[in-house]
């Protein structure tokens, strides 16, 4: 949602690189073309680290309660 057109329209100039690359958009079409390239594969990798980080970090709270 973060690099949808409407989310850039209604947002500050200075910030629409950097919200159109944190989105999943132009990510994922770029492979669809078929087209594998390294930024778009650290990106996943980066997601998918952070998402585990968060659910480890998660586990540690419910087991500590």
């Amino acid at each position: 949602m973060i690099g949808q057109p409407f989310v850039l329209q209604t947002s500050p100039v200075f910030m629409v690189p950097i919200l159109k690359y944190l989105g999943i958009g132009d990510h994922f079409n770029s492979l669809l073309r078929g087209v594998i390239d390294s930024r778009d594969l650290v990106y996943y990798l980066s997601v998918i680290v952070f998402f585990i980080y968060l659910n480890v970090a998660s586990l540690g709270r419910r087991k500590w309660n």
